[in-house]
Formats: C-alpha cells, structure tokens, sequence
C-alpha cells in the first residue's frame, strides 16, 4: 500500500493535480485497523470472536478492493490524458514511453487487485455446493497464485523490470570527463596577444538571463515583428528582423541592451544553428531550465500557455540562470547587419530581410588588425572556441547546451560541430535537448553516418579551420555516436536509467504540460506547409 500511495503522491507533485492521495491514505488507515483486529480476534476463542472473525476477513479485501480502486483512478487520469493526446493529435509516438510506463504501473496495480480479492472470490464460491469440494481440494493453489501475483504485481510498480543495471562504462566515461575538465582548467592562460584575451572576456559576458529571454518572446508577435509565426520563423528570421533592428541605435549585442549593459558573465552556452525555428532555440533553453532533454511539449507551452511556463519556471526559482546564444550575444552590427548576400526573405511576408543603416564598421576572420597567426582582433565570431575555453577555466559549473533541430542540420554545421568538439575536449557537462526521443531513435540511421570531416559551412576554409581544432576525427565522431545511441548511456537509453519514481516525475511533469496546454489555446493541427516538419512526420501537434 505505501508503495502505491508513494506513486500516485509522485504523479501529483509532477501534475499538479489531485489524484487521490490523501483519500488512498484514509483507506490504507482503515485498511490497517481491521487487519489489527482480525489478528487479535485469532486468538479470542469466545463465539462472538467467531463472528466477528468472519467480518473483518470480508471486509480487510473489500477495504483493499475500495484501495486499489482509487489508486486505479489516480493513475488511469494521466494515462486517460496521454491517449487523449495520442487520439486527437497523432502523439502516439512521442508520448510511447510515458504511455507504456503508466502501462506498466497500472498491470502492477490492477495484479495486486486480483490478489487481494482472490481469497474473497475463493471463500465466497466455497458457499456454493457445486464448488466447495473443488475449491477445498485446490485450495493451496489459490493461495499460491494469490502469493505469485502479488510477487508479479510488486514487480511491476518497483519498476525493477524496466531499469538497466549500473553501467560502469557510463562512470569510468564520466571520470574521464571530470579528468579533462581538470586538466582543462589547470592548463588554461589567456592569449599572450592583450587585445584579443580582452574581447574573449567582454564577449563571455554577454549573457542574459531566462526571464529577459521569456520578455522578450512574450513581445515577439505584439509590439516586436508584428507579424511573427512560431511555426514558419527562424532564427535567422528573428535576428534580421527583431534582433537588429532593436539594438541599431546603441550598435551593441541585443544581450546587452536586454541587460542593460551590465557584464553578465555566461552560465551555460547554447549551441544552435540558425535555420531552426526561432520557438524551438527558446524552448530548447527553457527544457534545459526544467531539466528534461526534450522540448517537443516546451514549444507547444510557449505557443498556447507562456504564463503558465513562466508561473512554474518562477516557482522554481530558475528565472535568473544566465545564458549565451550567439544571436543574442554578437554584435551583429559589427558584422553581418549591412547585408543580404543570399537574398533571405521572410517566410510570411515574402519580403526581403532588410539591410541596417547603421553603417558602423564590420569586422570578419582576415580584417585589420590581426594576430601574430592572421585572425581578426576585432571579429568576434572567430573566437567562440576561445570564449568557450576561458568561461570553462573561470567557471568551474560551466556548461554547454546543444540546440539540436528538429532535422538535425546543426550536426552538419561547421561552427556547430567546433562548438561541440571543443566543450568535448574541455571536458563540460554537455546537456543535448532534442524534440524527443522517438524522434531520435527514428532517425538514427541517419545519425549514425554523422562524420564531422562532412560538416557545411558558408566559407569551405571554416571548415579546414575547424578540422585543426580536433586532433582526432575518429574520437569524435564516436563520441557523438556514445551521446546518442550507446545502449546504456546515450539518450535513447536514458528513460530506462531513471529510478520509477523519476519515471513517474518525468510523466507526471509532461501530463501536467498537457493540461497546461489544454488551459491555454486549443491545439492546433499542422498544415501541409508547415516548413519544420517533414511530410512523413507523426508529430502535428499545435505547429511543432
């Protein structure tokens, strides 16, 4: 009893809603009692201790019935709400795991039910003629049965069926981290040129915290770029059109207009890559807030319910952890603003990106001045490596977040991929958010051909640059391989890690999401046109 009671206070927490705890409780009180009783009218030989006997072994099962039947509710609530989502917006294989683990739990219930009850079912048709010298006969059997599915039953809600067992490889890799992480840091001098260890620092603080970034959303659409669509802007989109145009008049990054100037050294880096939508980089950031590696029910909050997004990142106290994204953090004044060479247009509108007037100097990998090796002093998008490894050597918490789109093009772009070798090498805890992890393990055929001597960028000398960072291609690309799919330690196998009750905290945490969801705007289902989404994709929730 206390194991289910500890499970359905787990679903509540995580939800938010009541399900029945404190009633299961009361019950288990009652339950108990006439237990209490029934053993010590055992040893009462009286005639009235006979009746009573009788009494308490009818009503202890029928008490468990009522118990079990509640606990039953408590879970078939969330589970009814996953289904809900899988009938009415085709979630069925995004939701697959939490579905099959509430599964799990509710068999292990509904075992211990027929447990409980089987002596009741048993004594009651031993009244019966017609099965009493039966049921005398194969009485030790029911017993038995009775003891093997309560044993199957506890089985089932422990969760020692679903979790793998420790993973010492997933430890010595980790030991292995800590060591680079170390050495990393001990190792660490700044530039010996003054000029470029000077704009390494500035750069690394330009961070913003999660309620400037969750302000500046809540405008997007409103009183900034009026016509803004979650489900067709991208990143690159918003940059042109909000992004500078917003900080034009001070010619500063977009960070520090939204922190008022103020040095706000970086906490965590996020690695993302441009093409995505500009909806899903934010609910990348704010899954990593809530600390859950998907942003597939983060992105429909942010569309249909922010203030309850807001309401819970408060409650949590996480509104001031700091950031750094690189759309945010640059200057693009002093780069790309005077410009279109691609002729990028708007996705709603049709028009052309518009080009800043702003005239102020540009600043590229080969402009005056340069360094003793012919890098650009005053460029600021040669030295994201460099700020990755001074915040890694002053800030021993410090750590990286991957982005990754709903394609997957991020593991295809050059700046991306050195990002992600050279926290690699560093040795930084590495949080990797994808949509979720049907979507992952649907695509790792794909994944698996992921080579880092492949990767794309705009100027083919980026990526030979690049290529010199990493001393071994062949360790990376394994590495990368081990984030995602390694059986025991990669992503698709980190359901499995979890103990149940964290299983139940992560359901619990994505129904209440559903809820949420449902408070806001309804759900929408995605048109043909939607451009984030492949036509062969199962997930049409909202626009995602």
């Amino acid at each position: 009893m206390r194991l289910t009671i500890i499970r359905v206070e787990t679903l509540e927490q995580s939800t938010g809603r009541k399900l029945g705890s404190k009633l299961l409780k009361l019950v288990s009180v009652i339950f108990t009692i006439s237990q209490v009783f029934y053993t010590v009218l055992i040893a009462v030989r009286e005639p009235w201790a006979k009746v009573w006997r009788k009494f308490f072994s009818t009503t202890c099962p029928l008490v468990y019935l009522v118990f079990s039947l509640i606990a039953l509710r408590g879970m078939l609530i969330p589970y009814w709400r996953m289904q809900s989502a899988v009938r009415e917006h085709n979630l069925g294989k995004e939701l697959g795991w939490a579905a099959k683990a509430m599964r799990t739990f509710l068999v292990g219930e509904v075992l211990l039910c027929v447990a409980a009850e089987l002596p009741v079912a048993v004594n009651g048709l031993r009244q019966v003629p017609i099965f009493h010298d039966t049921l005398r006969k194969y009485s030790g059997w029911a017993w038995q049965t009775c003891f093997l599915l309560q044993t199957i039953g506890l089985l089932f809600l422990s969760g020692i069926l679903q979790s793998l067992p420790v993973n010492y490889e997933t430890l010595i890799n980790e030991q292995d981290r800590q060591v680079r992480r170390a050495k990393a840091r001990e190792e660490w001098r700044p530039s010996e040129d003054v000029d470029w260890h000077d704009e390494v620092k500035e750069l690394a603080g330009r961070g913003f915290t999660v309620e400037k970034l969750l302000e500046f959303y809540t405008s997007l659409g409103a009183s900034i770029m009026p016509h803004y669509s979650p489900s067709q802007h991208t990143t690159n989109d918003v940059v042109r059109e909000a992004i500078i145009p917003l900080s034009s008049e001070s010619g500063t990054s977009y960070a520090e207009v939204m922190m008022g100037g103020k040095y706000t050294l970086a906490e965590k880096m996020v690695t993302h890559n441009w093409s995505n939508l500009f909806r899903d980089l934010v609910a990348c950031i704010i899954a990593d807030v809530l600390e859950t590696c998907e942003f597939n029910v983060v992105a429909q909050l942010l569309q249909h319910n922010l203030p309850y997004l807001r309401g819970k990142i408060e409650a949590e106290g996480k509104t001031e952890r700091i950031y750094w994204v690189c759309a945010f953090s640059v200057r693009q004044h002093n780069s790309i603003c005077g410009a279109n060479p691609r002729g990028d247009k708007d996705p709603v509108t049709g028009m052309l990106h518009p080009i800043c007037a702003c005239n102020r100097p540009k600043f590229f990998n080969a402009t005056p001045p340069l360094d003793a090796s012919g890098k650009s002093i005053s460029c600021e998008m040669n030295k994201f490596t460099d700020m990755i490894r001074y915040l890694a050597a002053v800030d021993p918490k410090f750590s990286q977040v991957v982005a990754v789109d709903t394609q997957f093009e991020l593991f295809n772009r050059a700046w991306c991929v050195a990002e992600v070798a050279k926290a690699h090498e560093l040795g930084l805890d590495q949080q990797v958010i994808i949509r979720s992890l049907w979507h992952l393990d649907s695509n790792q055929k794909d994944l698996q051909n992921l080579k880092i001597e492949l990767m794309q960028a705009s100027r083919p000398e980026d990526v030979q640059e690049i290529l010199k960072d990493i001393p071994d291609t062949n360790l990376f690309n394994k590495h990368l391989q081990t984030v995602f799919f390694h059986r025991e330690s990669g992503l698709v196998a980190s359901w499995k890690q979890l103990s149940m009750e964290q299983q139940l905290q992560s359901i619990g945490q994505v129904v209440g999401w559903l809820f949420a969801c449902e408070q806001g705007e309804h759900y929408e289902q995605c048109s043909d046109s939607d451009s984030s989404l492949s036509h062969d994709d199962d997930f049409v929730v909202g626009e995602v």
